[in-house]
């Protein structure tokens, strides 16, 4: 994946070049990967980047060493011509400069006159950046594996990361797989004095500054302003120089972004994958055709699910253990996007933050106006986004000391989610507020840096003007899909008469319409009819297809030996699942991910 990595030491137990090779070779999963670094011996410093060379223009965006100055840079900023304002930012102490700033980044800058070394981050985490100190220095790299090349990073598993993975499916906070490693917070700038050793870790923006204050909302959100900023936003991320494509679904996320695009997207490739004859394959056909998009079908056959061992270690590899083989139609992805004709991908993601009730796994549902107090929504969240071990008791499953964890450990993030929170949000407003402060930022983050080993990404969706505008609405205008309709049927009206693969219904239906489609269509979708079927049948293939790989990654003795869980309830836990009695894909495919990452990260 494209990233930076560095290291800064007065120590000599090591040699800081050589270590930086080592890391720097960690994150190279391509050939044709650009390589750049810049060693400071007199300084301390060794560090360096990993690029796809898009970004890379002009001279000196990706890497400046210009004293007094040195920036390492992972990302890009909206317009494109910004790095320089961050290095002011920086020079200058400034956090309102910084806060200014609009682009998905981490940055490493060297003050050669002041001594200090500062890690900054984007405003919503989407460029991950992860440090370690240790003794006389600090090391920071893009790829948790990069730093397990710096002697002294202890290999031993964070507990409550585990705990964190088990219950919800993806950890929360800063916390990584590894005691020594953090994640740089979004928002973030981290101030290491080089001669002194101390550390300083200030925000310089706050996510809650875009949402509303419970009961303050004046109605002056307008939908014009929405349409206007998602405009702007999706301006921002199409360049006509840029080789730039777009990942289509049968939803409404990636639809709006075709439709913002309009004549823009002609000639624009585009891609689908599923299931021969899914519902997705059939809409995005239609929507390519409209769009005048060059489209292609990846379509997922028995050879795609032959290895699911190989599959699920090159997901977690890839992902630093953070995304586990949940769907498995990653490995055709991959394929496709290695010789994609684009470099740049446009994706729908965190889309859902416009439709409140549908931002799984965290929807704000009806149940929620009836709740008064913080506590309250935080149960609900709790056990909204409890995706692994729904159903299931801890203390049956695990291990004494694991199960001590896997009941305290995700109750007690959640509460570190809200802990600084100033901000008196609505029930509704507080599901969204954990959906791109966690889910979108250690969820989605870790499943795009899957795609990044081949293509750069862009959100258009997370867009901070855009959000801005958003939040302003009312709930009712932003709960179920209103704004992606609205603005769709503006952009683009001809997608709007497509149907949505959620609802069976297009985007012009009336409420009747729409509420009888979407028992049809789920009925339809549940018996796998060509034409209605999902994209994926992932709970079949893990019970068919995977079931034997996944049966020896979960009850090898390396799994059993660990001490995590209790062999027999496992095996029952399995069984029923196999079977049909239960469904556990989401846990089962997350126990097998966390013990392949161990094996291939854990144990060098």
């Amino acid at each position: 994946m494209p990233g930076i990595a560095g290291i800064y030491t007065k120590s000599s137990d090591f040699s800081p070049e050589a270590t930086l090779d080592e890391m720097l070779l960690a994150m190279t999963h391509r050939p044709d990967c650009i390589r750049r670094q810049v060693v400071r011996p007199d300084e301390g410093l060794s560090a360096g980047v990993i690029s796809l060379g898009v970004f890379d223009q002009p001279e000196g965006q990706l890497c400046s060493s210009e004293e007094p100055f040195t920036v390492f840079l992972d990302g890009e900023f909206y317009p494109s011509d910004r790095p320089e304002e961050l290095v002011r930012a920086v020079r200058k102490d400034d956090l309102e400069g910084l806060a200014r700033l609009r682009g998905d980044f981490a940055s490493a800058c060297l003050d050669s006159r002041r001594r200090r070394l500062s890690l900054i981050s984007g405003k919503f985490g989407l460029k991950p950046l992860y440090y370690a100190l240790i003794p006389g220095g600090l090391v920071f790299a893009s790829e948790l594996k990069a730093l397990l090349k710096v002697p002294g990073i202890r290999r031993d598993s964070n507990r409550r990361a585990l705990a964190d993975l088990y219950h919800f499916g993806f950890v929360l906070g800063d916390k990584t797989h590894f005691p020594d490693i953090y994640l740089l917070p979004p928002a973030s700038v981290l101030s290491f004095d080089l001669e002194t050793g101390a550390y300083e870790l200030a925000p310089y923006w706050r996510l809650e500054s875009l949402f509303i204050s419970s009961g303050t909302a004046t109605g002056e959100g307008a939908m014009a302003d929405v349409s206007a900023a998602f405009m702007e936003a999706v301006n921002r991320r199409w360049n006509p120089s840029e080789p730039i494509g777009i990942s289509l679904s049968g939803g409404l996320d990636s639809r709006l972004i075709l439709a913002a695009l309009g004549e823009r997207a002609r000639g624009m490739p585009s891609y689908t994958l599923g299931l021969p004859g899914c519902r997705d394959q059939i809409l995005t056909e239609k929507m390519a055709q409209v769009g005048g998009t060059e489209h292609t079908f990846l379509p997922l056959q028995a050879d795609d699910l032959g290895d699911f061992q190989t599959l699920a270690a090159t997901l977690v590899s890839y992902s630093d253990g953070f995304y586990h083989p949940h769907e498995s139609t990653e490995k055709k992805a991959l394929d496709y996007l290695a010789e994609a004709p684009f470099r740049i991908m446009l994706r729908g993601h965190a889309g859902e933050v416009a439709k409140a009730s549908l931002a799984y796994p965290l929807q704000a549902s009806e149940s929620l106006k009836a709740m008064t107090s913080r506590q309250q929504v935080l149960e609900f969240i709790l056990e909204s986004a409890n995706l692994g071990l729904r159903g299931l008791e801890p203390r049956q499953l695990f291990g004494p000391e694991m199960a001590d964890l896997v009941e305290q450990g995700p109750r007690a993030s959640i509460e570190e989610t809200f802990g600084d929170l100033d901000l008196d949000l609505s029930p509704a407003d507080m599901c969204l507020y954990c959906y791109v402060k966690e889910w979108v930022r250690r969820q989605v983050v870790a499943s795009l840096t899957v795609f990044r080993v081949h293509t750069e990404v862009r959100l258009p969706f997370m867009d901070e003007d855009f959000l801005a505008a958003l939040l302003k609405l009312p709930l009712a205008q932003r709960y179920s899909g209103e704004v992606h309709r609205s603005l769709t049927r503006e952009y683009l009206p001809a997608l709007a008469a497509i149907a949505d693969s959620n609802t069976g219904a297009p985007l012009t239906a009336g409420k009747a319409r729409l509420f009888v489609s979407d028992k049809v269509n789920a009925v339809l979708r549940r018996i796998s009819l060509p034409g209605f079927r999902h994209y994926t049948e992932y709970e079949d293939w893990q019970r068919r297809q995977f079931r034997e790989s996944l049966e020896k990654i979960l009850f090898d003795p390396r799994t059993l030996d660990r001490g995590l869980y209790q062999p027999d309830a496992l095996k029952r836990v399995f069984q029923e699942h196999v079977q049909g009695k239960r469904s556990c894909a989401k846990l089962l495919g997350t126990i097998a991910g966390i013990e392949l990452y161990m094996r291939i990260c854990g144990e060098e």
